[in-house]
């Protein structure tokens, strides 16, 4: 009969880098969504009223947050 050995338990303090290394990645990953955000804000402002219409929207319409999120991941 085989016997297994337990595997190792993290190194110490292996919890608090890991904690850490991914709140710096979600603080990354929602600054590069706000840009995208900011982008896309920015391109529709500069587009005449005749091209907003143009796409279905009017002057000062919020994106609906569904297709907002679409559009930053497109950009």
């Amino acid at each position: 009969m085989a016997t297994s050995t337990p595997p190792h338990p993290a190194p110490f303090g292996a919890h608090v880098i890991y904690r850490l290394v991914r709140a710096v990645e979600d603080l990354t990953g929602a600054y590069h969504r706000w840009t995208r955000r900011q982008r896309t804000a920015e391109m529709l402002a500069a587009l005449s009223d005749h091209e907003l219409d143009d796409v279905g929207m009017i002057r000062g319409e919020r994106m609906a947050p569904r297709y907002s999120m679409l559009a930053a991941r497109k950009l």
